[in-house]
Parts: C-alpha cells; structure tokens; sequence
C-alpha cells in the first residue's frame, strides 16, 4: 500500500448527530422493499416519505439531497446526490447523509444499490464511508471511483483529521446503470471485501491501526476532487449491520 493525501479532508462533524442505540430498527411503517428484509441495524428504501429521514444528518455544501421519484430501484424513491464542478484538487465538496451508533463494533456488513447518473472518466471521488472509532482516533475505510477504475482508500483520523491514509491497488471498472455493492469490514483479522455487482471483488488487508470501536455509516458524494462536470449519484435499498 502507498501513501495518499486526501486533500486536507477533516473528520465531519458530529455536533447535533442523532445516534441509533437499538439492536434494529422499528419495521416499516408503510409496505416498502424494508418490510421484507426482516430486522437489521439499519434498513432504508427511501420510501417511508417524501423526506429524507430526520435520523439521518445531511451534509451538503454545497452538494444538494434529494429524494428521486424515478429509476428507483425499488419504487419509488431513491437517495439523489449531486455535487458540482470543482476544479480545485484540495477541496472536497460533499452530498452525503450520514448515521453512527454507539456499540462497540469490531465487523461491519453494508449492502446497498447505486447507479452514476452523471460521473466524468476523469474525475475522482468517493461513494460510501465506514468508520470504526470516533473523532479522537478513528480509521475509515472509503470505495473510490477514477479514471474508469475503482478502489479501496482507509484513512487514519487523529484529533479530527487524517493523520495517514493508504491507497489499495485499481480494480478496473466502469460502472453502468444500477449495480449492486456488498462490504465486510473487520478489525480483528484487518480485512476488508468489496464485492460489485458486473464488477471486481476486492479483497484486501487493512493496515495495524485498525481496531474495534463505534462504527459511522456516510453514504453518498463523500469525496470529489477536481470534478470536471459535476457529480450525481442514485442510491437505494441500503442495509447496514455491525457486531
């Protein structure tokens, strides 16, 4: 693994963050693709209301969240993240929701769907984020698309900002309409496996600072640097679950 900068990229802030405690959340309320997937530390299909979640804390600037109607996949919303251009390499500019819990978690399982409405070749950022631990030392591990590749970046975070992050090895891939992505992460072993739906599965070794702690969710434009045209991610049917 090689050492990577992220651009001066800071641990979010967590000031107002709604934690979830529970083993699982309450069933769906309304028949929704959820209902059907039995009890999990986190289901959401974006179809319980036309709002995104209050559960959930927004982080938009100056990207923008939306909750799509159409192209679900599973009708009918969808997560929308767009973000615009930005040609300056040493900003990130985010559209994500996020979600943490205060359990102890020493493996993590996230599945859910996506499709790139809009993504340039030559742009790069990141899609999702895990962390294990909290602002004061925390390691997160992010899936990175770039110049038709994709690939795994973990993370490092010290008082609030990343103190060492390491770059795993492209995987090339393009990806094509609404796809599907399923994680493992754990701290014990240190391994991480990223399977895509038409795509690769990564398999690969996390670095000696990995270690148990309470796990974060970040799902959406997390990271984009240098983007020609702007981003606009679709997610949907997303599951979450740690031990």
């Amino acid at each position: 693994m090689g050492a990577a900068g992220l651009g001066g990229c800071i641990f979010p802030d967590l000031s107002g963050l709604t934690t979830n405690d529970s083993a699982g959340d309450a069933a769906p309320s309304i028949t929704s693709w959820c209902a059907s997937q039995g009890t999990h530390q986190l289901c959401e299909d974006f179809d319980e209301s036309d709002a995104i979640d209050p559960a959930w804390q927004r982080i938009e600037n100056p990207g923008t969240l939306t909750l799509a109607t159409g192209g679900s996949r599973s009708a009918p919303r969808s997560l929308l993240a767009t973000t615009p251009k930005n040609s300056d390499t040493n900003v990130y500019t985010p559209a994500l929701i996020q979600r943490a819990w205060t359990n102890v978690a020493s493996h993590a399982h996230l599945d859910f769907d996506m499709q790139a409405l809009t993504l340039d070749p030559a742009d790069w950022g990141s899609v999702f984020q895990i962390f294990f631990g909290s602002p004061a030392a925390a390691s997160s591990l992010v899936l990175t698309f770039k110049s038709g590749n994709v690939f795994v970046r973990e993370s490092q975070f010290e008082n609030g900002s990343v103190e060492h992050d390491w770059q795993h090895p492209d995987h090339a891939f393009t990806p094509s309409g609404w796809f599907h992505v399923s994680v493992d992460v754990e701290s014990g072993p240190r391994t991480v496996t990223i399977a895509i739906e038409g795509g690769p599965t990564i398999v690969e070794s996390l670095s000696a600072t990995w270690a148990a702690g309470p796990p974060m969710l970040q799902l959406g434009v997390v990271y984009s640097n240098g983007i020609a045209s702007g981003w606009q991610f679709q997610y949907d049917d997303v599951v979450f679950d740690t031990l």
